[in-house]
């Protein structure tokens, strides 16, 4: 009897040790899981212009259709910003709000009768989409070096983080002539 109550006994005290062993482990791989995730980023944006910009149509697997957009990159913007600047000088202001062709007396352009203010992100999106410029597959490896805008900051991210209708900005690989192959993206 005495043997059967110490055996018991032992056996007790060795599941309960294996059993706070396990939930120790698990706390183990929930900080190793948050330090992961506010580990700091060891890439950056690169500095050319990406080679595409668009909204994500579809993705399967690892391959994304996205709608290309084209959008004017930052040397253009700044030459129609110069010329506009140069255009506006030469000309007398024009009396009233807003003397520059589109602008809205509260400021912001106008998209029809509506401002970009009064829009939703629906209508936003498919203004976006009307604008496109035709479709591009693009094959994004896993495991390449990508960013994502969480909260304001960017962070890191992966394929998982790509979903239909997010803006994406793709820099593909220059070797690859065939076809479409990423080497860094970034999800607005």
């Amino acid at each position: 009897m005495r043997r059967v109550l110490a055996i018991s006994f032992l056996a007790t005290i060795v599941l309960t040790g294996c059993s706070l062993n396990n939930n120790t482990d698990s706390k183990q791989s929930n900080d190793l899981a948050n330090v992961v995730s506010k580990r700091k980023l060891d890439f950056v944006r690169p500095e050319e212009e990406p080679n595409l910009r668009g909204l994500v149509k579809s993705i399967v697997g690892n391959e994304v259709t996205i709608l290309e957009l084209d959008m004017p990159n930052r040397e253009q913007l700044n030459q129609e910003q110069d010329s506009s600047t140069d255009n506006e000088d030469s000309q007398a202001p024009v009396a009233g709000f807003g003397a520059t062709t589109g602008m809205r007396p509260g400021g912001g352009f106008g998209v029809g009768d509506r401002t970009r203010e009064d829009m939703g992100d629906d209508d936003i999106l498919e203004m976006m989409k009307s604008r496109s410029t035709g479709q591009a597959n693009v094959v994004i490896p896993v495991g390449i070096k990508m960013l994502k805008n969480e909260d304001g900051e960017m962070v890191e991210a992966n394929l998982l983080d790509i979903s239909a209708n997010q803006m994406l900005m793709i820099w593909t690989n220059k070797d690859i002539q065939d076809r479409n192959v990423a080497e860094f993206v970034l999800i607005n």
